[in-house]
């Protein structure tokens, strides 16, 4: 244990008072050496007492405050206790009777060198992707919120996968958005996410500022939609607010589980032109139709250029889809016409789809004169 006598602050306290002539100054320097030699004295009988425990016990024994030899070492005048200690791969996370670990107790008063080398540790377990070692370094008490080459440790966590270690490490804890060495912000990582607890953590971390539409163009939201991920965009609902251009983002681009939902919302009743069961017959996705059909929505509504959800579907080219609907809608939907006094056949041919116009021939409709597209 010979690091205990190598003391740079007692040197350089020495070595200020050689080099002093004021009376004054030499006094007070003298004092303070006093006072490292004592604390010095302290801190080596109580190592030296553990050291020897330590060296039957194993380096992780604890003393009857709960300290261990790192803990203790943090506490000396000379970083060099740390290293020595280090080098017999301690059990960073134990605490002491005050619920302290060794990082913490660094932070508190220590000589820093314990700090420095777990920043170091975390970044080089992240390069070399031994996450069993991430989860140390964080149960120790560095950080989460550390900035890595990468980028933020939550960030790097995600782009790695490690969704669930993030869950672990993240919960409860306050972080900021902010940019990854690729240029993507750890917002969009977190709304990628396939995890709802992910969303839900990056929610109460960040609140509104996790769905701020950056680029003006519905990012975030449409993030979401597009991964159908339902309780992010439950979440995105409670702390923004959904519009009309929201329902036909969900309509057109989102799972039958997400428009469901949607469809389910005050906002989806007034919906103007921009008709839910139009967007979804346009879309030819014959699950979202179901769900569509599921929220009771009126199939009979035209918008306002009079066009119907078979005309949409027509569009569609999906001829199962407007056979569905066909048996759903009434006489006077599957004759209707629109604002130009073209039938949902006119669609058909626009699209050129011979086996839809067949659908709707077979099922009734008869074409107009003004069905030549």
């Amino acid at each position: 244990m010979g690091f205990i006598n190598e003391n740079s602050t007692l040197r350089d306290l020495e070595m200020a008072l050689e080099l002093t002539s004021d009376k004054k100054e030499q006094r007070e320097i003298s004092k303070q050496i006093r006072e490292e030699k004592r604390k010095l004295d302290k801190a080596s009988r109580e190592v030296r007492t553990l050291a020897q425990k330590a060296e039957r016990e194993g380096i992780n024994v604890q003393d009857k405050s709960g300290r261990t030899l790192l803990m203790m070492a943090t506490q000396l005048p000379s970083p060099e206790a740390v290293d020595y200690v280090m080098l017999q791969n301690p059990d960073l996370t134990l605490r002491d009777k005050s619920g302290r670990t060794a990082l913490e107790m660094d932070a508190d008063g220590g000589n820093g060198a314990l700090s420095i080398q777990l920043t170091a540790l975390l970044q080089d377990s992240v390069r070399v992707k031994d996450f069993a070692k991430v989860r140390e370094c964080c149960k120790a008490g560095v950080s989460p919120n550390e900035a890595l080459a990468e980028g933020p440790l939550a960030g790097v966590l995600l782009q790695q996968g490690q969704e669930d270690l993030f869950v672990e490490i993240f919960r409860g804890k306050h972080f900021k958005d902010a940019p990854m060495a690729d240029g993507t912000m750890l917002s969009q990582l977190i709304l990628l996410s396939s995890k709802p607890d992910v969303i839900k953590i990056g929610g109460e971390a960040m609140g509104k500022g996790l769905f701020a539409d950056r680029n003006g163009d519905n990012t975030t939201v449409m993030l979401l939609m597009v991964k159908g991920n339902l309780e992010g965009v439950k979440m995105y609902a409670h702390q923004v607010g959904l519009q009309r251009d929201d329902v036909k983002l969900a309509v057109r681009h989102s799972t039958p589980e997400v428009v469901g939902w949607v469809l389910s919302q005050d906002i989806a009743r007034n919906m103007g032109d921009a008709l839910p069961h139009l967007e979804a017959a346009r879309r030819g996705n014959q699950a979202v139709m179901d769900a569509v059909v599921g929220a009771d929505v009126d199939l009979a509504a035209a918008n306002g250029r009079g066009e119907t959800v078979l005309m949409h579907a027509a569009l569609s080219g999906n001829a199962e889809l407007v056979g569905m609907l066909m048996q759903k809608v009434s006489a006077e939907v599957l004759q209707a016409k629109d604002s130009e006094g073209r039938t949902a056949i006119y669609y058909a041919r626009l699209v050129k789809n011979k086996a839809v116009e067949q659908k709707l021939t077979a099922g009734g409709l008869k074409a107009s004169d003004k069905d030549k597209p």
